[in-house]
Parts: structure tokens; C-alpha cells; sequence
């Protein structure tokens, strides 16, 4: 963000203009994108989610109209009202936890469930993600709360077979109904995506954000359920770059 301030007893953001709009506006548009399109997005997605986890935020609500357009055409991630902030000791909650928050077509099993939540929700969210990208609709309709507790995903592999049945395999580790089957970090996701379709495995962005915060603590298996702390959400955006370089704060 640029600036915040008050008017009036109402609280503002100043932040940056995305005139390009945001991925659910490409996908409106086009319907569905090429497996390299949905690559090149996919790993700046998991280029900026390794940077928030590396730094114990997980966003808890990904779709596509919280990855911005940048006027160069890279992704931005935006929107971390309902974030976690993840702490060795306790858990600062940027929402009610009592409240079950996120958009229904996109949550994780664990969310639904009213478990605990850690970084993993994101991992399975950029999954339904990345399944819509490449369909162009998201995997469940009608009671998707249950269907995302205990349906599998579609194969679209079935449904289009230009897609690599690999690609099914990435979607379904993604979104497995247990957060420790999933990917441990989006970096791992977006490399086993490159080996899917181009057969090339990914030697450095977006896994090397993680690395270079190797000397912080791991990252929490679950977020324990202590002391928790209701503070007003930071209206922060991260932006993702496409290769090496850190991204800088939208």
C-alpha cells in the first residue's frame, strides 16, 4: 500500500491502479488459457505464496480476482483481509476465527471443517485455481461445500485430452482432502506443473524464496489454537515476479 488514513471515522487504503484488471477478467474473457499461459501464472502465483508463507502469512482466500494484472502483464496477489499470521507461539488471527471465511468455490477442506488452518489451504485453493485456468470453470457446482470435503477432483484430462494426464496428478496432489498429502510449498507445485507439460524441472524461482529464509523456524504442521488476537487487516498486497528476483510490495 501507498498511504492509509481516516475521513470521517472511515478508514482507507491508497493503493496502487491495475488497470489490466485481474485474472477472473482474462478468464471471463477467453474462457480458458493455453497450458503455458496457465504455467507462466502458475509459478508467479506460487512465487508469491512462497514469499508470504516464508514470512508466515497464509492469504486464505485465493481466486482469480485476487491476482491482479500488473501493467507489465505479471501477477499480483492482493487482498489479504482474511489472512493468517502465522507465529512460532500464537496465532494472530486478521478475522474471527469462529467465522468461517473465503469464497465457497475455492476452500480448502480444513476450512470447511472449521479446523485448523495452515499454509496448506493455499496450496489446495491455487489448485482449484490452476484447474480453472485450464477449464475454464471451477471443479464443483451445486453443494460444493460437501464436494470439496469429500468428492475428487474431475480429471480434465477426460474431458480434453490435450491436457497431460501428469497435469491430473499436480491438480490432485494440490488438492488432496488431507493438508499433509498436499504440496509443502507452491514452489513444488509449479515445478512438478513445468515437468507435467514441458517435461523441464524447475532448478530456482518461485522455491527460491523459501530458501532464502532458511533460517527461520519451519513452517507449522497446524496452526495451533492458542492465545488468539483479533487485529484489523493490513490491506497488504504482495506481488509475484516471473523469475528470480524477490517481488516488490504492490
Amino acid at each position: 500500500i501507498h498511504d492509509y488514513k481516516e475521513l470521517e471515522d472511515m478508514a482507507y487504503l491508497v493503493m496502487p491502479y491495475f488497470p489490466r484488471g485481474s485474472l477472473a477478467h482474462l478468464l471471463e474473457q477467453q474462457g480458458s488459457l493455453s497450458l503455458h499461459k496457465t504455467l507462466l501464472y502458475i509459478e508467479q502465483a506460487a512465487a508469491a505464496l512462497d514469499y508470504a508463507h516464508a514470512r508466515r502469512v497464509i492469504h486464505r482466500d485465493l481466486k482469480p480476482s485476487n491476482f491482479l494484472l500488473h501493467s507489465d502483464g505479471h501477477l499480483v496477489l492482493a487482498d489479504f483481509g482474511i489472512a493468517h499470521m502465522m507465529r512460532t507461539t500464537s496465532t494472530i488471527f486478521l478475522s474471527d476465527p469462529e467465522i468461517v471465511l473465503g469464497t465457497p468455490q475455492y476452500m480448502a477442506p480444513e476450512m470447511i471443517r472449521k479446523d485448523p488452518v495452515d499454509h496448506h489451504a493455499d496450496i489446495y485453493e491455487l489448485g482449484i485455481v490452476l484447474f480453472q485456468m485450464l477449464s475454464g470453470h471451477v471443479p464443483f457446482e451445486g453443494n460444493m461445500l460437501m464436494k470439496h470435503v469429500q468428492e475428487p477432483m474431475p480429471l480434465l484430462h477426460r474431458i480434453d485430452p490435450a491436457i497431460p494426464p501428469r497435469v491430473d496428478e499436480v491438480i490432485a496432489k494440490a488438492t488432496a482432502k488431507r493438508p499433509q498429502d498436499r504440496y509443502h510449498r507452491a514452489g513444488e507445485l509449479a515445478s512438478d506443473l513445468r515437468i507435467a507439460i514441458d517435461g523441464i524441472k524447475l532448478h530456482s524461482a518461485p522455491t527460491v524464496f523459501a530458501a532464502r529464509y532458511a533460517n527461520m523456524p519451519p513452517l507449522l504442521p497446524q496452526m495451533p489454537r492458542t492465545e488468539e488476537v483479533l487485529v484489523p487487516p493490513t490491506g497488504r498486497s504482495i506481488p509475484s515476479t516471473p523469475k528470480t528476483p524477490p517481488p516488490h510490495r504492490g
